[in-house]
């Protein structure tokens, strides 16, 4: 034993010593090859960015060696753009850093950044592309813009002359290119503030304020659901502000028009807005939440989705019932799950043998009829106290008064997932007490067969 609990141990170091060694190697691996990605992509950056000067200088007396050695240059980031060697080098890059973080949430942030890095780059390359294109044009190049067109011409004669065609395109494709960055931030901000797919919804209370976060989105809690909604409205509106600059349009007169196309919609789409109100309140409130047995509008069942406009529940049958955010705030919604406890109370008549009623009788029976109800089998393990019984009334329609016997169950909710709507409880529960009754010699008033 002692020879076998040793080479357990000897083999365990050696697998912990191997890990080690290939976490080792795969960090010099990654290092390698962002010292290959720093090698292509900075010599590009200085050239296209920073030295681009020094060519115009070596084929200005050559006019048609610029616009050749201009066409040949626009093509380069065109060929990078489409050969996708950007997003293979940015993929490579953020994936490799995110693997090697300790950090959840670091990770998240990186491996969200993938795609609009790479679309941010795309757009810079085909900016540096479009820009030289511009400037391969001759300086004899004059363009007789339509009369549609002549907003675009700066000095405004209709003549469209190569250094301000140059301009013009400097222009819009830089708007173009501030409005295509701002958007790929945009779409990060949104990716990176959703919760990752393998997020645990029932991690432990606790950890960063962004793990908190969402944990909040993922359990539906009303005011991290409304502060998601605002700041996912406010990150689009900045970005939608940028494409109206772009368009040339004043985002004052945009948000005017805005506010009275709200107002017209606002009119004709009254019960949209209701329900998305009532839709919001219920995430606020929580008057029930996902996974509840609630009962509304006649339709009782589990609450299976919260959405803006409807609330899903899932009935006995299998059906799922869609109702409308309005129509629950306007009406009564009993949680059967909300409460500690649940109540059952079951009521039935009982009649005595002839000249055998007394009060000792009475006693025992109702105090049996309790240790009956709190031996049964469906109350193990769920009574959230002893039942009760007690005379709840008497009929005098028959010549004999009956009374009626009320039992008072009380049970504890967190243990009735298996049966929320307690039908089989209350089955098995009155069946018991009446075959307890049944064996201290009475009968029950329409079952007497």
């Amino acid at each position: 034993a002692g020879r076998h609990a040793s080479a357990a141990r000897a083999n365990g170091a050696r697998t912990v010593e191997s890990t080690k060694v290939s976490e080792k190697a795969s960090v010099w691996k990654y290092l390698l090859g962002l010292l290959g990605q720093l090698a292509l992509w900075i010599p590009l950056y200085a050239w296209f960015f920073k030295y681009s000067h020094l060519m115009d200088a070596l084929v200005r007396p050559f006019p048609r060696v610029g616009i050749v050695a201009h066409v040949v240059l626009a093509a380069v980031p065109f060929l990078l753009r489409y050969g996708s060697l950007a997003q293979r080098s940015v993929e490579y890059s953020l994936r490799g850093l995110a693997q090697l973080t300790g950090s959840k949430a670091l990770r998240h942030a990186l491996e969200s950044l993938v795609a609009p890095l790479t679309c941010a780059i795309d757009a810079l390359l085909a900016f540096a592309s479009v820009n030289l294109l511009a400037q391969a044009f001759p300086s004899s190049v004059v363009i007789d813009l339509p009369e549609h067109l002549r907003f675009i011409d700066p000095s405004g004669d209709g003549l469209l002359t190569a250094p301000e065609l140059e301009s013009v395109v400097a222009r819009i494709s830089r708007d173009i290119l501030n409005a295509t960055l701002a958007t790929q931030l945009c779409r990060w901000f949104l990716s990176f503030k959703r919760p990752p797919a393998n997020f645990n919804r029932k991690a432990k209370e606790g950890g960063s304020l962004l793990t908190r976060f969402w944990k909040g989105l993922v359990c539906r809690v009303g005011l991290v659901v409304l502060l998601d909604v605002a700041m996912s409205a406010s990150a689009i509106a900045a970005t939608s502000l940028r494409w109206f600059k772009v368009a040339g349009l004043d985002p004052h007169t945009v948000l005017a028009f805005g506010g009275i196309g709200g107002l017209a919609f606002g009119l004709a789409s009254q019960n949209v807005i209701a329900n998305l109100i009532s839709g919001v309140l219920i995430l606020v409130n929580k008057p029930f939440a996902e996974g509840d047995w609630i009962e509304v509008q006649g339709v009782e069942g589990d609450v299976r989705a919260i959405g803006w406009s409807f609330t899903k529940i899932e009935t006995l049958s299998g059906e799922i019932v869609a109702i409308p955010n309005s129509s629950i705030s306007e009406e009564k919604a009993c949680n059967r799950s909300a409460g500690a406890e649940r109540r059952l109370q079951i009521e039935f008549p009982i009649s005595f043998k002839t000249n055998d009623f007394s009060y000792d009788k009475a006693s025992g029976l109702l105090a049996g009829m309790e240790a009956a109800a709190a031996e049964c089998q469906c109350c193990q393990g769920r009574l959230a106290g002893m039942p009760r019984a007690y005379f709840s009334k008497y009929n005098m329609d028959t010549d004999s008064p009956v009374p009626w016997v009320m039992l008072d169950v009380r049970l504890d909710n967190s243990t009735l997932e298996e049966d929320p709507e307690l039908y089989n409880t209350r089955s098995e529960l009155t069946m018991r007490v009446l075959d307890y009754a049944r064996e201290q010699g009475c009968t029950i008033p329409g079952l007497e067969g």
